[in-house]
């Protein structure tokens, strides 16, 4: 279930990234435009205002049509910001997550190996009792052998004073 949550968080970052890239990408583009408008409308006010008899209606025109573009061109770059600081958050958020999974992975590989040891500690006791058992059992084999000659010996021995 769990590697299911972090496909799922995956993809989704993933789609998130590129949706993310795509608006990042188009705001850069408007962001470009706007200034080549400012630099364009900017030489125009200079021509206009370098010539011999400029007409104050124009240049007021041209200075207002300034205006505008430089107004154009700082809410471009204050979008742009603006996903800087998403950005931040997200990378953020991405980074804390990261840590939170190498930290659940740490204490997963210290509890795995601390069950390692145990196991082989309990299957290191099973082989000495195993161990023991054999020797008893061969010594109770012995044992039971040693009882049956005797046995045997003991019924020969009451056969030939019976006769």
């Amino acid at each position: 279930m769990e590697a299911e949550a972090v496909s799922d968080i995956s993809s989704e970052g993933m789609r998130r990234f590129v949706r993310h890239l795509c608006v990042l990408s188009k705001r850069h583009e408007q962001r470009e435009r706007a200034r080549q408008g400012l630099d364009m409308q900017l030489r125009k006010v200079k021509e206009i205002t370098l010539t011999q008899k400029p007409r104050k209606w124009l240049i007021e025109q041209e200075l207002r049509e300034l205006e505008r573009k430089i107004s154009i061109a700082i809410e471009n770059e204050r979008r742009l910001v603006g996903m800087g600081h998403a950005d931040s958050n997200l990378i953020r958020q991405l980074r804390d997550e990261t840590f939170r999974l190498q930290y659940e992975l740490r204490n997963s590989e210290v509890m795995r190996r601390e069950e390692v040891e145990k196991n082989r500690e309990i299957i290191s006791d099973l082989v000495n009792s195993i161990a023991d058992l054999r020797e008893k059992i061969s010594s109770l084999a012995e044992r039971e052998e040693r009882i049956r000659a005797i046995e045997k010996k003991l019924k020969k021995e009451s056969r030939a004073k019976r006769r």
